[in-house]
């Protein structure tokens, strides 16, 4: 159930302040000539990469690559909850309500995740007021989203356990790897390929964001404060 009037009317001919956090530099955004400054100072692998003018960054979540197999596990347990709970609805179709972050709650580990995350987001996306929702996608190899967007903001993922896949963009594509973080621009269709068949599930954290207020109430569980 998004809300697609809540999404940002920006006009791409003025300087987007997506990535203008003071650790990139050489950031070129859609429709202009703006740079941010200084280096990377937040993780030992941060990547930003311009496809057809619409930027996008690929960053390392340190927490995921030093403790995957307690957070397969955990997310695992709170998938089995979300399913009991949702008599078996899909914890990615049901994004709109819940947010994944309360289900996990009090977990020490998932609050130093989604600590991390924020951070990497509030860093890149320099808006005041911010909003974001996070589910759980769960999926076997057969399981996986076809061609979809996303009508907010931005969007993102987080691969826990990404398997041997590709997201594939209009214009780019991102190789999933354990740890990765993705964050662009929302109303960018992509898909999943499975690059060979896999056992189990593939375990990814996808968000929206929200950096328009409003004065109305909207029908959205899943969004929390930034």
């Amino acid at each position: 159930m998004n809300i697609k009037d809540m999404n940002s009317t920006e006009d791409d001919t003025h300087c987007s302040p997506f990535l203008q956090g003071p650790q990139y530099n050489n950031i070129h955004v859609s429709g202009s000539n703006c740079k941010g400054t200084a280096a990377d100072i937040i993780h030992d692998t941060i990547h930003t990469k311009n496809d057809k003018d619409d930027p996008y960054l690929i960053a390392e979540s340190k927490i995921t690559v030093e403790n995957q197999r307690k957070l397969i596990k955990i997310t695992e347990v709170c998938h089995g909850m979300h399913q009991d709970y949702y008599h078996g609805m899909s914890s990615t179709w049901s994004y709109p309500y819940y947010n994944f972050w309360g289900l996990t709650s009090p977990n020490e580990l998932m609050y130093s995740l989604y600590d991390e995350l924020r951070t990497i987001v509030k860093d890149c996306i320099p808006y005041k007021m911010m909003w974001m929702q996070t589910w759980v996608n769960f999926h076997k190899h057969d399981e996986v989203l076809d061609w979809h967007d996303h009508d907010w903001d931005y969007h993102g993922y987080l691969s826990i356990d990404p398997k041997n896949t590709t997201t594939v963009f209009k214009n780019w594509e991102v190789e999933n790897k354990v740890g990765n973080i993705y964050l662009g621009r929302g109303h960018n269709k992509h898909k999943v390929v499975v690059n060979e068949p896999y056992e189990g599930y593939r375990i990814t954290l996808g968000f929206d964001i929200c950096v328009t207020p409003t004065k109305a109430v909207n029908e959205c569980f899943g969004m929390i404060p930034l």
